[in-house]
């Protein structure tokens, strides 16, 4: 197989208590590429700021074993 999933889990890092929902993360080892890292979160409408600078923090932890890739939904669509 060209993909392996590394490992998958719920975020309990330094900053997960103050996420909504904290994020997603899913880890995979590409044969030819190296790991990627992918981080779903689904923003709560009302703290999309203050979740979004929380995601710099979640990703500022798992970027060093990886590349990664931020999905999800941002309700990034307000005014803010």
């Amino acid at each position: 197989s060209k993909i392996k999933i590394l490992s998958s889990f719920v975020y309990n890092g330094s900053v997960s208590k103050m996420f909504e929902r904290p994020p997603f993360i899913l880890r995979i080892q590409l044969s030819a590429s190296g790991q990627i890292t992918f981080i779903g979160a689904h923003l709560k409408p009302d703290c999309v700021y203050n979740e979004f600078r929380l995601l710099r923090t979640v990703i500022d932890e798992l970027k060093e074993k990886s590349s990664i890739i931020l999905l999800g939904d941002f309700n990034a669509d307000c005014s803010y």
